[in-house]
């Protein structure tokens, strides 16, 4: 841990947590002209004081050592954020940063707000937000430095008190949506998925990914960030994550209602903390117990959630919505606290008629009364995690899937997909039965860089090869485009293994592969540059 010295405005690294002295920590949010880590080492004081942001350091500092601290954390100048492991370990690590503290002041620089106003509960407007508009209480990384901190103090934009988190516990409850038992829990594990998941619904970040990485504290969760991989697949990713360490079924008991989800593309992960808004799901109703609970005549026999190569796989009553039919509701484990006799479930259709893989027929949430869940057997089912029915998840499906490292520092990036028909995004795999090889025998990608520049990947089964052809001109979005490009490189003497763009070295390989227990084919593409990078 690295930390700012409130006299010297120097840095010192702690790399030993018994060596970590007792320090002040800052909650805030990022305006222009912020002190940047680098700026700290390379500018003059002069130069340091002239920036936008330096005021709110020297106070931060200021109210340290008034406090009797020393040493005092701020993000924006106490981690290197053009290295991407220090930025990966400091946001695996900021939820237990803030939660040994000695003390976290929250300075809300949009509030003119002071304490006289928040206990008299007058609203004031003097060109600035109140207390209650803060866009604090609107940005994801701040959910998480309002629940971790021990001791936090509310400061307005002049650095005058507000109040403490625990003076201010009855607003900030209101705003946030958040009771005060949630706002000062040691150990939010007690608390269901869904009701942390809906603390963070109606919150923003800047990079889209970020509103999956900001919640790893709140469900103390380790994970790789993988910037560019888009907001869905790091969403995805960290419920699978949760997933592995709770057997809470709160977590498939999302709703899609009054949004813009799309019945056709519903998977059993939910696409954003949205889904798990107050506004559509009553979270009071949500039960806080587990499966054993919830299932108390089958505790012996179920099995907790678990992610396999086929989808989520599951243990639960599924009751048939029609007799032959293929539309169930897969009763999970929750139930209305006020309506001890119903079950919640989920619309769920079998993919095939003899299949056990099942996708979310709709972002919606039923009930069933609690005696027909009850004599309703279990069944072992798989569900598709992430969206629209595939053959991607069916054990007779032919796949080609493209198994790339994704780093923050990428210059290209898949563009389009041809046949789009057979391309799953979210997966980056094309998908299909075998009987469709004849037809669909040749598959492209076009990558890119920002200029539109670059490669397209052609993809062989019979005879199995991957080959490269470079574009000077910007590669055209529209698959049919890809298509004729195809066509007019058709002669494989213009293909090639590798090649060289710039001072890049690009090269793409396939092979048969088993990963996650199925058979399919993996594809690979690298770019070398001194050192090896890989798509988004």
């Amino acid at each position: 841990m690295r930390l700012l010295n409130a006299k010297t405005f120097t840095r010192a690294d702690f790399n030993n947590e018994s060596t970590v002295p007792d320090y002040a920590i800052l909650s805030h949010t990022w305006g222009d002209d912020e002190v940047t880590f680098r700026d700290l080492a390379e500018l003059s004081r002069e130069q340091l004081v002239s920036k936008r942001a330096w005021e709110k350091v020297e106070k931060c500092c200021t109210k340290a050592m008034e406090w009797g601290l020393e040493w005092v954390w701020i993000d924006t100048c106490c981690i290197d954020q053009s290295s991407s492991a220090e930025l990966s370990e400091a946001i695996n690590s900021m939820y237990q940063w803030y939660r040994k503290s000695a003390v976290c002041y929250a300075y809300l620089s949009d509030v003119d707000s002071v304490e006289e106003d928040c206990l008299s509960d007058r609203v004031i407007d003097q060109g600035h937000s109140s207390f209650d508009k803060a866009r604090w209480f609107s940005r994801g990384w701040c959910l998480q430095e309002l629940l971790a901190p021990r001791n936090m103090q509310f400061y307005n934009m002049r650095w005058e008190f507000i109040g403490s988190k625990d003076s201010l516990k009855e607003r900030i409850s209101t705003i946030t949506h958040i009771d005060e038992y949630g706002l000062f829990i040691p150990d939010l594990s007690v608390l269901s998925v869904a009701e942390r998941m809906s603390w963070a619904a109606h919150r923003q970040t800047t990079r889209e990914e970020d509103i999956a990485y900001c919640l790893l504290g709140i469900f103390n969760i380790n994970m790789p960030l993988l910037y560019g991989e888009g907001e869905t697949r790091a969403f995805g990713r960290l419920q699978e994550e949760i997933m592995k360490r709770t057997e809470d079924h709160s977590i498939l008991a999302w709703s899609g209602r009054g949004t813009d989800f799309r019945n056709d593309m519903v998977g059993f992960l939910a696409p954003h903390p949205s889904a798990f808004s107050y506004g559509k799901i009553d979270l009071r109703d949500l039960p806080k117990h587990d499966i054993a609970q919830a299932f108390p005549r089958h505790v012996i026999e179920a099995a907790p959630l678990s992610i396999t190569g086929r989808g989520i796989c599951a243990e639960l009553p599924l009751i048939s919505c029609h007799p032959h039919g293929v539309d169930y509701l897969a009763v999970i484990g929750c139930q209305k606290s006020g309506s001890p006799e119903s079950y919640y479930a989920i619309p769920v259709t079998r993919l095939k008629k003899s299949s056990d893989v099942f996708r979310r027929r709709s972002p919606d949430l039923q009930t069933v009364l609690l005696n027909e869940a009850e004599k309703t057997p279990l069944v072992t089912i798989f569900l598709l995690r992430h969206s629209k029915p595939t053959h991607l998840e069916i054990k007779d499906t032919t796949q080609v899937w493209l198994s790339l490292l994704e780093m923050r520092d990428c210059i290209y990036k898949i563009q389009s997909a041809y046949p789009p028909s057979l391309w799953n995004v979210d997966r980056r795999a094309f998908a299909f039965s075998p009987l469709d090889k004849e037809v669909y025998p040749r598959m492209a990608l076009a990558i890119a860089n920002a200029e539109g520049k670059g490669f397209v990947l052609k993809i062989d089964l019979n005879p199995l090869c991957a080959h490269l052809v470079e574009f000077n001109e910007p590669i055209s979005e529209e698959p049919d485009m890809i298509e004729k490009k195809l066509l007019i490189h058709d002669n494989f003497h213009v293909c090639k293994s590798s090649l060289v763009l710039g001072q890049n070295t690009v090269t793409a390989s396939i092979q048969e592969s088993i990963v996650l227990g199925q058979g399919l084919y993996e594809v690979k593409i690298s770019i070398i540059a001194g050192r090896t990078r890989q798509f988004s």
